[in-house]
C-alpha cells in the first residue's frame, strides 16, 4: 500500500522495523515473514496492519487502515498474495 512505503518508514532509506516495503519482491521473499502467502495470521504486514503479537498498529503517524482495506489485504494474502 502507498502508505507502507513512503519516504522514513519502509523504504530502503529507514528500513522501519527492518522491513523494506518498497516493492512486493522485499515482502514476499523476506525471511522475517513479512508476508506469508495464504497465512494471515502469520504475516507480520496483519500484525503492524491490525497491532497485534505486540506490534505497533500501522502505520504510524499516518491514517490507519479502515476495516474494507484490511479485509481487502486478508484476502490477497489468502490468495497467495500474488504480485499484481
Amino acid at each position: 500500500m502507498e502508505t507502507c512505503a513512503f519516504s522514513g518508514c519502509h523504504d530502503t532509506s529507514a528500513r522501519a522495523g527492518d522491513l523494506t516495503l518498497e516493492s512486493w519482491h522485499d515482502a514476499i521473499n523476506s525471511d522475517s515473514g513479512v508476508i506469508l502467502a495464504k497465512d494471515t495470521v502469520n504475516s507480520r504486514l496483519m500484525w503492524g496492519i491490525e497491532g497485534k503479537n505486540a506490534v505497533a498498529r500501522m502505520p504510524l503517524d499516518r491514517p490507519l487502515l479502515d476495516n474494507n482495506q484490511i479485509n481487502e489485504l486478508k484476502q490477497w494474502i489468502l490468495e497467495g498474495a500474488p504480485n499484481n
